[in-house]
């Protein structure tokens, strides 16, 4: 069986209404790629033609038409995304454009995001509106590829918040609907919101299907957990998508407020590197104050505000390797006598950044005898 139909602007015009031209088979059978078609059992073939106003104001008509085909296929490739990777409970399904086969793009990276908390379900006139929050990674864990495909042309801030889908199709997202404010602590932010079809005229769905607006009943629900979302969002973006296991860690930067309510950063004084370069050479202390202070003094704040939130990856935020780390501790742990001393010392600096990230691999290393030499 072959079913066709057209919407023709011109038509429309004629008829004044949105009226739709019913194509029988041979009709069908007439356009560009129906022997494509012909190949499978079923499917549905798209064809554009006629695109005379395609062109108007465009210089570059071949330019503008490769751009415009390539937002096209980003936008299926988002939409349609749990269809085309064929998630559990759906049919995997195929979309292609000129022959070309769309990848799924993930708006959640569920490989690589954590998920802050259990899926909810909400309850609305006995059916059931499911909520899953995640929360990206930080951009320093995140390729340039990643980064490109999770902020898009508009970067991550303006694509945080609620990801509404009608059975499984996503309709609308990167908002909040008013719950709360887009800012860049909470970019890292996304929530899956699944709606079922029954519940069409609550979510006010336009009649294409492409907006829709929260009941005040969801709207309740879905502020509850809107604090915790942000939460895990500032957590990661702060901590540079490490988590803080514990508040004995000693960090090498210390973050103060000053009596006016003002912010001041400093690196920490007292970190155990800093004591332990002073230990071996005792008059250099007031010379490392004076360095401390003026790195603190020079701080490129502006740059990396910038930075920061044009979501740059920064190279000084690449992870550490255990290798790297376990030298530089070989280093500060030398001039301490081996034995108990020694022991005392690698224990006090695995309780600070960065060992304190490496504390299985730094208590191999000790149990190997990597620290006896």
């Amino acid at each position: 069986m072959v079913a066709g139909a057209q919407w023709n602007l011109n038509h429309i015009k004629q008829a004044k209404s949105w009226s739709l031209i019913v194509l029988n088979e041979s009709e069908v059978k007439e356009f560009p790629n129906w022997d494509k078609l012909n190949c499978y059992l079923n499917g549905t073939l798209v064809v554009w033609q006629c695109l005379d106003k395609f062109g108007i104001g465009e210089n570059d008509i071949a330019a503008a038409f490769t751009r415009k085909m390539n937002l096209i296929r980003d936008h299926i490739s988002l939409v349609f995304h749990r269809y085309l990777s064929g998630e559990a409970g759906l049919k995997k399904t195929d979309i292609r454009m000129n022959d070309l086969s769309i990848s799924p793009q993930d708006p959640f990276l569920i490989k690589k995001s954590t998920q802050l908390m259990d899926e909810e379900t909400i309850v609305v006139r006995g059916e059931k509106v499911k909520v899953k929050p995640y929360i990206l990674p930080h951009t320093s864990k995140l390729t340039k590829k990643e980064l490109a495909v999770l902020g898009g042309k508009e970067g991550l801030r303006k694509q945080q918040g609620f990801y509404v889908y009608r059975n499984k199709r996503l309709l609308i997202w990167g908002t909040w609907f008013r719950l709360m404010r887009q800012g860049d602590l909470s970019k890292l932010a996304r929530v899956q919101v699944d709606i079922p079809n029954s519940l069409d005229d609550l979510w006010t769905l336009d009649i294409k299907k492409s907006t829709a607006t929260p009941p005040e009943e969801v709207r309740k629900n879905l502020s509850v957990v809107l604090k915790k979302i942000s939460e895990g969002s500032k957590r990661t973006w702060t901590y540079r998508g490490k988590k803080e296991v514990s508040d004995q860690v000693v960090h090498v930067w210390n973050r103060l407020v000053t009596r006016d309510g003002g912010i001041v950063y400093e690196v920490n004084p007292d970190h155990p590197m800093i004591n332990a370069l002073v230990e071996e050479y005792p008059r250099i202390r007031p010379k490392i104050e004076v360095l401390l202070k003026q790195i603190a003094m020079t701080l490129p704040l502006n740059s990396l505000y910038i930075d920061l939130t044009n979501d740059e990856k920064l190279s000084n935020e690449s992870e550490a390797k255990s290798s790297e780390i376990i030298s530089v501790l070989k280093q500060l742990a030398v001039p301490y006598p081996a034995g108990d001393s020694r022991v005392a010392m690698i224990n006090t600096l695995i309780q600070s950044e960065p060992f304190s990230a490496f504390i299985d691999e730094i208590n191999d290393a000790m149990q190997r005898g990597v620290f006896n030499d």
